[in-house]
C-alpha cells in the first residue's frame, strides 16, 4: 500500500486532449489567443474571424460557474480586444465567448 491508500500496482496512462480550450464551435471564429496567461488583470484576446462579423458575449466566470463579468460586443471583426481582470481576486477563472449558439472557453489564472 502506497502513502495515499493505493493498494493495486501503478499503471502508466496516456491521454490525449483534443480542442481543449473550446466548447461547441463559433460558426466563423477560426482561432482565438488569449495572453498573458497567468494575468496580473490585463488580457488581450486575439480573435481570427477571417472575413465574419459577430455579436458576441464575453463572461467571466469562477470557479462554481457563476458570472462575475459579462459584456456584448456587437459586430465583432478580426483583431484584438482587451480584458480587464484587475476587479477580480488572485485566482483561477474561465473566460467564456459564445454567439448563442457555440461557445469557447479558456482557464485563466489572475495572479
Amino acid at each position: 500500500m502506497d502513502a495515499v491508500g493505493c493498494s493495486s500496482e501503478r499503471v502508466p496512462l496516456t491521454v490525449t486532449v483534443t480542442n481543449p480550450s473550446s466548447v461547441g464551435q463559433i460558426a466563423g471564429l477560426s482561432s482565438i489567443d488569449a495572453y498573458p496567461n497567468p494575468t496580473a488583470g490585463a488580457l488581450t484576446l486575439d480573435l481570427d474571424l477571417g472575413a465574419n462579423v459577430l455579436d458576441l458575449t464575453v463572461a467571466i466566470l469562477d470557479l462554481q460557474g457563476r458570472t462575475l463579468q459579462s459584456t456584448n460586443w456587437s459586430a465583432q471583426t478580426t483583431g484584438q480586444r482587451q480584458l480587464d481582470l484587475t476587479a477580480l481576486a488572485p485566482g483561477h477563472y474561465t473566460v467564456r465567448l459564445t454567439d448563442g449558439t457555440g461557445q469557447w472557453r479558456l482557464p485563466v489564472v489572475r495572479h
